[in-house]
């Protein structure tokens, strides 16, 4: 009966991974259908614009080769209009990026009328082509962890590919991405270029029409059309996309754009010591019991189901000194994390773990100055033996401390649950800057939440400090992605430097995408107006130098998705 329904569960779970691997192609497929559809377009309308500039003489077919030009790319605009008009989206930008370059168009500029429209339409297609990457990484993943074996590897692979597809609906955290303050910005901007296309005129020495018609509407229209947030909102976008997609190279999965801030910006970083800097099997070294064989049979059993690597020490211990193991069928079988396992059998209470556990079950006090890490083995308050064992320090765990504290400027603490000879001995062999010994999962959120910190725990070995802290931390291994959180898996422990760095890099990237965008811009399309106005030439100056910016923050933001090293 039980085999009939593992098989069963097979089915359900390989129909349930066809489906969500279907609806993945789907995804992509779609997505790369707007790219490509988008990107015929706009090569369509640039094509337009370049013939239209080169005919000379015949104003009317370069005037309705400008017109159909604006159109093709008009209509991406359109479709942009649409879809944020079902999102309940602010469309001000659009209305006005359309009304000013309609304005150059019919004014006899068609030329820098298609310039403003394709750049914007070249704009949103940049975004759509990162989404594009990231959604058809995720289903590569799908796909390999659908033919991949081990169950370590597959669920990493899953984590990663989930969360490669919330990119499309994440937004930087910035005051720009409101939609009162985009609405607020977008209404500003075309104020101004009314009223810069209204009131000069009137203190023209020409009548107010000619001086309105040749001189300050295509001024109000230049700035209107200009001012606008799009570029800035997109590159700031490709740029936290950049840095998903470069993390997701080392399986360093964020989860979401506010974790990469908060990883950027943490000063402090404290770490777990099983699972985290040390690998989770361990050698047992000695057994101090009257009884070797009674006090590992209890272990062993005490850990059934509960933590594979100790039974494997004890199995390799056992056999190596000629100890025969027997199984003890406890009842009542309770786990304290970080402290250890208690049960019960033939009305004895029996318990395995340190000695706060010994002395929170029993009310036992017992002391051990050893450099090895200890488990003490009690049979109703009365140790009856004590497994001296270590664990093996990942490799290059001092290199990862290192790479943090120096590279990043970052203060390394650990945080562990063992004595406090055992976390000395880890803080100066992995040159830590603190350690606390002793640590229950309770003091090390509250350490965390008020030093505010990073928190590296091991998704199995530390999963309540991680529930406490809501996921607010570095799970390692874990099969779920927290929303503030960054999840590894594999024992790459170069992983979290790695991550790191792509954080500060890319909130870095943010504030000067910001400041140069805003800076250069303003100063542009401020120039080209002062001499449009003056001289009545130089208009191509705003128009070329905010393309030029645009062009540059594009750069700044895709150059995210290379390796930091």
């Amino acid at each position: 009966m039980g085999d009939i329904m593992d098989k069963k569960k097979k089915k359900v779970s390989a129909a349930e991974n066809a489906k969500e691997l279907t609806d993945d192609v789907s995804l992509v497929s779609e997505k790369k259908s707007e790219v490509i559809e988008h990107s015929i377009v706009t090569i369509i309308s640039v094509i337009l614009l370049i013939v239209a500039s080169f005919i000379k003489g015949n104003d009317n077919v370069a005037r309705w080769l400008y017109t159909v030009s604006f159109v093709a790319a008009g209509y991406e605009i359109l479709y942009s209009v649409i879809v944020k008009l079902s999102k309940k989206e602010v469309i001000i930008e659009e209305i006005a990026v359309v009304a000013g370059s309609l304005v150059l168009l019919y004014s006899g500029y068609g030329q820098y009328a298609c310039l403003i429209i394709i750049a914007y339409s070249l704009i949103a297609l940049s975004k759509k082509s990162f989404e594009y990457i990231a959604l058809n990484k995720s289903e590569k993943l799908s796909v390999a962890a659908g033919y991949e074996t081990d169950d370590e590897i597959k669920k990493s692979f899953v984590v990663r590919a989930e969360n490669l597809k919330t990119i499309i609906d994440e937004t930087p955290n910035s005051k720009i991405f409101k939609k009162k303050f985009r609405l607020i910005f977008g209404a500003v901007g075309i104020i101004i270029g009314l009223l810069l296309t209204f009131v000069p005129p009137i203190f023209a020495k020409s009548a107010y029409v000619d001086a309105l018609k040749d001189k300050w509407l295509i001024c109000g229209a230049i700035v209107a059309s200009l001012w606008q947030l799009s570029s800035v909102c997109v590159f700031l976008s490709l740029n936290y996309i950049s840095g998903f997609i470069s993390a997701d190279r080392y399986a360093a999965t964020f989860g979401s754009f506010a974790a990469i801030d908060k990883f950027s910006g943490a000063a402090e970083i404290a770490f777990d010591g099983s699972g985290v800097l040390t690998d989770k099997s361990l050698t047992i070294n000695s057994v101090d019991s009257t009884n070797a064989g009674n006090t590992l049979s209890v272990l062993y059993s005490l850990e059934n189901d509960i933590d594979e690597y100790i039974k494997s020490a004890i199995s390799v211990y056992a056999k190596n000194n000629g100890i025969t193991l027997n199984s003890i069928l406890f009842e009542n079988v309770k786990r304290f994390e970080t402290l250890g396992v208690t049960a019960d059998f033939n009305g004895k209470r029996y318990a395995a773990g340190n000695k706060t556990l010994l002395k929170k079950v029993f009310g036992v006090s017992v002391e051990d100055d050893s450099d090895e890490s200890v488990i003490f083995v009690a049979e109703e308050g009365a140790v009856i033996g004590k497994v001296n064992y270590t664990r093996i320090d990942k490799i290059n765990a001092r290199g990862e401390i290192k790479e943090l504290t120096d590279d990043a400027g970052m203060i390394a603490s650990l945080l562990s649950s063992d004595k406090v000879s055992v976390v000395n001995a880890m803080k100066d062999k992995l040159g830590l800057d603190n350690a606390v010994a002793g640590a229950s999962p309770k003091y090390k959120a509250e350490y965390v939440k008020n030093s505010g910190a990073v928190y590296v725990g091991d998704s199995e070995y530390d999963a309540n400090t991680i529930r406490l802290l809501d996921g607010e931390c570095v799970s390692v291994g874990g099969e779920k992605v927290y929303k503030n959180g960054l999840t590894v898996s594999g024992r790459d422990v170069r992983q979290i430097p790695v991550a790191v760095k792509i954080a500060k890099r890319t909130t870095k990237k943010k504030k000067f995408i910001t400041l140069f965008t805003s800076i250069v811009k303003a100063a542009a399309i401020v120039t080209g107006v002062v001499l449009f106005a003056v001289k009545g030439n130089y208009m191509s100056i705003p128009i070329l130098g905010c393309l030029a910016t645009d062009v540059i923050s594009f750069f700044i933001a895709a150059i995210n998705l290379t390796d930091p090293a």
